[in-house]
């Protein structure tokens, strides 16, 4: 039995393909997500993007991941990013799969609550394409399906958005990439990239930076108050690469409190993997624990996935 995989991520939209009968595993395409410039999307252009996913390819099922937190107002999704998802829970009827098939509601699979409103289990419910599509998987659960946790390992995956993973919680909505690209609009205006320039940024210059940056300039993280901030600007201070440094820093620093009671930490997603001073510096914030960069042919999101269709899918 062969299946897509699809991670329909707040930043990337990424393919792979699985053959259950042989085990292999072959990475496919990754484009950009339309989360990444919208909160939002209509049930058209999520059905056409699927569509176009899975056109002519000989398969024999679909599965995905989505990013949690968001639901249907009408025919539009709203993701967590977009503030409509806090008028109502009446908003979240539908996860953003389940919600094109009315006929029958599945909602994500969500290992850590005993809600009814939540399945175990990988469960068809319609076809794109001809191919059947199962219930949505949530992107957080697949990365932590992916790990080997224990009582005293925990891990910080960091994407669009961050979660602190222990065995039996997550602490979620750390700012991240989503802050990030807010500052990377600045850097575009100016014809600056962003990241390209974090990329110099050393070990040395993040120790040494002094400004104080507030990465919560979206109303869904995590202590968030009224917007983020830049302060301790002097005459002599206000230098690209004191900002870059201090916003690292200031990145490393948050998690702090989520993970002083335990000794291991697994460093997960596209920021530990680009910015590659992190484990470093994580390293020398914590020097008590022990920090291990989790890297893999197979994207974090996809070997979740598979463990559960071993699990679920004869």
């Amino acid at each position: 039995m062969k299946y897509l995989l699809i991670d329909f991520g707040a930043t990337y939209i990424k393919t792979g393909m699985y053959d259950k009968d042989t085990q292999e595993y072959r990475k496919g395409a990754k484009t950009i997500s339309p989360f990444k410039y919208s909160d939002r999307i209509g049930k058209d252009e999520l059905l056409s993007i699927l569509k176009s996913l899975t056109n002519g390819i000989d398969i024999d099922g679909i599965v995905i991941c989505t990013i949690l937190g968001g639901g249907y107002i009408g025919d539009v999704y709203h993701s967590w990013k977009s503030p409509d998802t806090k008028l109502s829970s009446c908003v979240r009827t539908h996860c953003m799969i389940s919600g094109l098939f009315k006929s029958r509601v599945h909602y994500h699979h969500k290992p850590f609550t005993t809600s009814s409103k939540y399945y175990a289990g990988l469960h068809e419910i319609g076809k794109i394409n001809g191919k059947p599509i199962y219930n949505s998987l949530g992107d957080t659960d697949c990365v932590i399906e992916s790990l080997e946790l224990d009582e005293d390992t925990k891990a910080i995956n960091m994407g669009t958005g961050s979660q602190v993973v222990s065995l039996d919680s997550i602490e979620r909505y750390f700012p991240a990439g989503r802050a990030f690209l807010a500052y990377q609009k600045l850097f575009e205006s100016l014809n600056l990239d962003m990241f390209e320039l974090m990329s110099t940024i050393t070990v040395e210059d993040v120790i040494k930076s002094d400004l104080r940056i507030n990465l919560a300039v979206f109303p869904q993280a995590r202590l968030y108050n009224d917007g983020g901030s830049i302060a301790n600007v002097k005459e002599s201070n206000f230098t690209i690469q004191n900002l870059l440094g201090s916003m690292i820093r200031e990145f490393v620093l948050q998690y702090q409190n989520y993970i002083n009671d335990v000794s291991t930490v697994l460093l997960v997603g596209g920021i530990a993997r680009n910015i590659k001073i992190l484990p470093k510096l994580f390293q020398i914030y914590n020097p008590s624990k022990e920090f291990i960069l989790v890297e893999d042919d197979i994207e974090s999101t996809h070997k979740g996935m598979i463990k559960y269709i071993n699990k679920w899918l004869v």
